[in-house]
């Protein structure tokens, strides 16, 4: 998945298919409004999560993986 992510950042053909299939998930924000901006950080934080386990082998422990405020 990590090879195909990259390589379609300079092809435009596995671009399109990526593209396709994250915004099945996540949509680009359509405004600056604070819902819209508090997504776009999720998505951020979300994404820097996978990126940091996918490249570097490190597995957050469950009690820093967890969302605050949920036990």
């Amino acid at each position: 998945m990590f090879a195909f992510m990259i390589e379609s950042a300079t092809s435009p053909e596995p671009a399109a298919v990526w593209d396709d299939h994250i915004s099945r998930w996540t949509a680009p924000p359509v405004s600056a409004e604070p819902q819209d901006i508090d997504l776009l950080v999720a998505r951020l934080a979300a994404d820097g999560l996978w990126l940091l386990e996918a490249t570097s082998g490190v597995r957050l422990p469950a009690p820093v993986r967890r969302p605050c405020g949920t036990g």
